[in-house]
């Protein structure tokens, strides 16, 4: 049996299942970018939520959502730690707010089999749906689990957050149409390892952040969920990241070489972006100006690629541009890899400028692997490739740093 509701914005089909009841510098230096997505535009705060679908209902006490009712939509899945630690305090405040007209939404993306047992054994208040695709997760562009929706009586967005944040006083403010005492997460920029603080008004649509200021704040990384550079370094290092060069193409004077720290968030789809916004702020942080200037420079100088190498074939194991880039000593790229990507891996590998020489055009498959501990394994695992790796000096662009004046 199939029947559909619909109220405010929101429309539910329903399969029934048997029931289980801005640029600024100083201390602290900030870009932020506003991005206009051609396709997929993230839900703001205070805009009406529009219609959306759920394919299956798993429980459900009444039609939900009620037009005139504000809503609390709480997104979970089964394998979510935190999601489970949050359901006795959702559970406790649908007990609560259920009654004065607050409607409670919990939506997975997981399949029948997966969620009916999970609520036999963590019996969760509200209505309890599907929304296989997490069409609406993807809205806000949010990367993790729980999320925590709250629409108000007139279908408008008042506030993304975590569960835990939601308090009675929160929901007593929906209720009462008032301001919430909740400052709305931008959860595009979170991360399990780096978050940036609450943020509210203008700040909600940066979909690029760069923060930077001295001190240490934690050691340098990279990570998922969206590309996010965030930690601690002396200047030069956070330089050599930020330029993505060798140390060899980077002169700072000593007494240059501070310690500053790094937050930048960029969406994964424009991982490239966000190192080109990263140096102004870091050049601005650190009051530096920067040239350019062709030096001579060791380099190792890759000859003749492909050498050895043969052209992928479909039965390839690897996907057809996968790259394993190994710290044991292993560069494979069966599906096929360019030379130019071959250059930044090998240059990755040794921490040495690498410059090409005799390259062919085209994708080629690779598997070339050496011991790590010999510290020229890697030249004679090339050579072995017909790929010989060479030192030798050249004019290389080179990034010269030093203090730009002060405006008074």
């Amino acid at each position: 049996m199939k029947r559909a509701m619909a109220a405010y914005g929101f429309a539910v089909t329903v399969a029934t299942l048997p029931s289980i009841s801005r640029i600024t510098f100083g201390l602290i230096v900030g870009i932020a970018f506003h991005v206009a997505y051609a396709q997929e535009i993230p839900l703001r705060i205070g805009e009406r939520v529009p219609t959306l679908h759920f394919p299956v209902v798993f429980q459900s006490g009444q039609a939900i959502p009620r037009q005139g009712h504000p809503l609390l939509i709480e997104y979970w899945a089964t394998w979510c730690g935190p999601c489970i630690a949050d359901i006795p305090h959702l559970n406790e405040l649908a007990n609560a707010f259920e009654k004065q007209g607050i409607d409670f939404l919990m939506l997975t993306n997981q399949t029948p089999a997966e969620v009916v047992p999970f609520l036999q054994n963590h019996p969760m208040t509200g209505m309890v749906a599907a929304d296989p695709g997490f069409s609406t997760n993807r809205l806000l562009l949010a990367p993790g689990l729980p999320v925590t929706l709250l629409i108000d009586a007139d279908g408008r967005l008042a506030a993304i957050t975590r569960p835990d944040r939601v308090t009675p006083q929160v929901l007593q403010a929906l209720l009462k149409a008032d301001p919430l005492p909740l400052a709305s997460l931008d959860l595009r920029l979170e991360t399990d390892h780096l978050l940036f603080a609450d943020v509210g008004g203008a700040d909600a649509i940066a979909a690029v952040r760069v923060i930077v200021h001295p001190g240490r704040d934690g050691p340098l990384g990279i990570t998922s969920g969206g590309f996010v550079f965030s930690g601690s370094e002396k200047l030069r290092e956070l330089l050599i990241r930020a330029y993505q060069v060798p140390p060899q193409q980077i002169v700072l004077p000593d007494d240059l070489d501070a310690v500053y720290s790094v937050k930048a968030w960029v969406p994964s789809f424009d991982a490239d972006g966000v190192m080109p916004i990263v140096r102004a702020a870091l050049l601005s942080a650190a009051n530096l100006r920067v040239r350019e200037e062709m030096r001579p420079v060791k380099v190792m100088v890759l000859w003749n690629f492909p050498g050895k190498m043969r052209n992928p074939e479909p039965n390839d194991s690897m996907a057809s541009s996968d790259l394993i880039e190994a710290a044991d000593g292993r560069i494979d790229s069966r599906g096929g890899i360019h030379a130019e990507t071959l250059r930044e891996t090998v240059q990755r590998q040794i921490g040495e400028p690498v410059v090409l020489e005799d390259a062919t055009q085209g994708t080629f498959a690779l598997d070339i692997r050496w011991d790590p501990k010999n510290k020229d394994g890697i030249r004679h695992a090339f050579e072995q490739a017909g790929m010989p790796l060479r030192e030798e000096t050249r004019l290389t662009k080179t990034f010269i740093f030093s203090a730009a004046e002060k405006v008074e």
